[in-house]
């Protein structure tokens, strides 16, 4: 993504905003300054489910680009606040795309694709948004996952 960042600048102003934190935290902010986006780069930290939740209603679209995500909460949430994503076809994430939960995906690693998925989602925001935001906060909820699991087991149990 922060390769993709000088294309998306100068196509559509972009800023990105980066929550979380992690033990690569360092090596990226280096390479944010190496690409020269720096400036352009939000490092968020942790924020706690109110301010998260309000960075995925302000978006106007998240991207996951990572090379592998074995289920993909991220992408869930930003679906629950009706915000797009972008994201990698890898692991969980492909899973959530051909659910219909996610907005656009991407070959991991591919930096022309990504900036590309993101560009189409942001000079054409999908229309279907509240439907997929009234699917995920149905299907995905805790109430239906603990469902699901408890259908799991008692298939397994027999």
């Amino acid at each position: 993504l922060l390769d993709a960042l000088p294309a998306l600048r100068r196509r559509h102003g972009a800023v990105l905003a980066v929550a979380g934190t992690g033990p690569q935290a360092d090596e990226l902010r280096t390479h944010a300054r190496q690409r020269r986006v720096a400036a352009a780069v939000r490092w968020l930290g942790f924020l706690d489910e109110p301010e998260l939740a309000g960075l995925f209603a302000a978006a106007d679209v998240v991207v996951v680009p990572s090379h592998y995500e074995p289920f993909g909460i991220v992408p869930l949430e930003a679906a629950a606040a009706g915000t797009p994503t972008v994201v990698a076809d890898t692991g969980g994430l492909t899973d959530l795309a051909t659910a219909g939960v996610t907005t656009a995906t991407f070959p991991p690693g591919d930096v022309r694709a990504l900036t590309a998925a993101v560009s189409e989602v942001v000079t054409t925001p999908p229309t279907d948004l509240a439907r997929v935001r009234r699917r995920v906060r149905r299907a995905y909820a805790w109430p239906a996952i603990a469902a699901q699991t408890a259908a799991v087991y008692a298939r397994a149990r027999r």
